[in-house]
């Protein structure tokens, strides 16, 4: 099976925010790489005003936003199946945690695509079943 190689170079948050930058994934074999445009959304998420952009609910009440800074999927061409990636870009000034648990945090992201994963958003918004979140600290 081929494999794709995705490298991150070091590059300004504010281009890697645009798009994704000239030289950042190789492809190979069976592996294509699909970008936010082509990513097929469901009816309802496609109609929405920022369909890259979503909430989870924490212990009930607290709500989290998840604003992705790219969001990416690698698709296997021989079977279709298709790998949705999340990518975190830090600049070094998000604290992997914070005490009072206000605030961004890398902790707080993580956690929040985790709740992601157990309500099962990833599959009704993108009708993708396998997830990676990627963090690159730039």
């Amino acid at each position: 099976m081929g494999v794709a190689i995705v490298a991150l170079k070091r590059v300004r948050a504010r281009r890697l925010r645009r798009r994704i930058p000239a030289g950042v994934c190789w492809e190979r074999g069976d592996v294509r790489l699909l970008i936010e445009n082509e990513i097929t959304l469901s009816a309802a998420t496609h109609k929405e005003r920022d369909p890259l952009r979503w909430t989870v609910t924490v212990s009930g009440r607290e709500k989290l936003c998840i604003i992705p800074d790219r969001v990416f999927t690698l698709e296997f061409t021989k079977t279709k199946e298709r790998i949705l990636c999340f990518l975190e870009a830090d600049r070094g000034t998000m604290p992997v945690e914070r005490a009072n648990h206000s605030g961004s945090s890398i902790t707080r992201k993580l956690h929040a695509y985790g709740l992601t994963w157990t309500a099962g958003i990833h599959y009704s918004r993108f009708g993708v079943a396998r997830v990676r979140v990627l963090i690159a600290t730039l």
